[in-house]
């Protein structure tokens, strides 16, 4: 999302509708799919990467592979 002026404008425009809708809390994961799959080969080279599960942080070596996978397809939703 960040590597084209439009991938930031996309964001820029999802928080300014979430500021407009009054939400109250808001949590971006800014990891690519790409580190995503390159974790779950090497964890041991990535045990430091942190990532937002279901309202909670966790390092993203650590939960069950279908969790990892889960998290992989939300990096990879909306891509260009």
């Amino acid at each position: 999302m960040f590597e084209s002026a439009s991938g930031t404008k996309r964001l820029a425009d999802v928080v300014r509708t979430i500021v407009d809708k009054n939400v109250m809390r808001i949590q971006f994961n800014v990891v690519s799919s790409d580190v995503l799959r390159a974790a779950q080969k090497e964890p041991e080279r990535y045990k430091d990467v942190l990532v937002r599960v279901a309202g909670y942080s966790a390092f993203f070596v650590n939960p069950s592979k279908g969790l990892q996978e889960e998290v992989i397809a939300r990096a990879e939703w909306g891509s260009e």
